[in-house]
């Protein structure tokens, strides 16, 4: 009769990593805008406003994710969670982050695949080139490439050391002020009552959780310099 393998003889499989998952999501976003692109071509198709869709989804889905992630960060940051809450908000963190990048860039590829907004590389990779809703998109363009910076930096934390990589984690604070901005004055949906109400909301929660963490953390310093 065979003998079982040990536990210890059996591979498992490691779970993949927020960073990992944002790949994917990367991966699988440049394939919906391009097949668009390629079917619309060669059918004659216009891709709008499908692609104006995805643009105002995908920009929503961004931002959402990205205040999700930020206000997760700020609990870490405070030491709320602990324990397990700690590892799972952690994981969730990373996880929010790595998605907001994949709808990034479907946003910026569904914006250059529009046929009516006529945004080029330029338009979308240097800051204030476009025509309209400027300083606003410009912001967003800066956004965009802190992002990119984080991103990078999540994928070499072992190679950068955590001190260079918690240093450029503090750009997370601009990032999110940015993204507000050009969502709140560039949006397309901005003008509708929920979509300013939901920049209001989750901007006010970010601010506030920004001033707890500052006056707590002065409060901490200053309990632990009396003790």
């Amino acid at each position: 009769m065979g003998t079982s393998p040990s536990p210890s003889a059996v591979k498992t499989r490691r779970p993949l990593s927020g960073f990992e998952w944002g790949m994917i999501g990367l991966v699988l976003a440049s394939w919906v805008v391009i097949g668009l692109k390629v079917l619309g071509d060669r059918y004659g198709i216009s891709l709008s406003p499908a692609t104006w869709y995805l643009v105002r989804a995908s920009g929503i889905a961004m931002y959402l994710l990205l205040w999700f992630s930020f206000v997760l960060g700020l609990g870490l940051a405070t030491g709320t969670p602990k324990g397990e809450r700690r590892l799972t908000t952690t994981m969730l963190h990373g996880f929010a982050m790595s998605l907001a990048f994949g709808f990034l860039v479907l946003h910026i590829l569904s914006l250059m695949a529009d046929p009516f907004v006529e945004f080029g590389l330029r338009q979308v990779a240097v800051p204030f080139a476009a025509t309209g809703a400027e300083p606003w998109i410009g912001f967003g363009v800066i956004a965009a490439w802190i992002m990119v910076i984080i991103a990078a930096s999540v994928g070499m934390k072992s190679r950068i050391g955590h001190k260079a990589w918690k240093a450029l984690h503090w750009l997370t604070y601009p990032l999110f002020v940015l993204m507000l901005l050009h969502g709140l004055f560039a949006g397309s949906d901005s003008g509708t009552w929920w979509g300013r109400g939901m920049y209001v909301i989750t901007g006010s929660v970010a601010i506030g959780l920004v001033v707890y963490r500052t006056v707590g953390g002065s409060r901490r310093q200053r309990a632990a310099g009396n003790a």
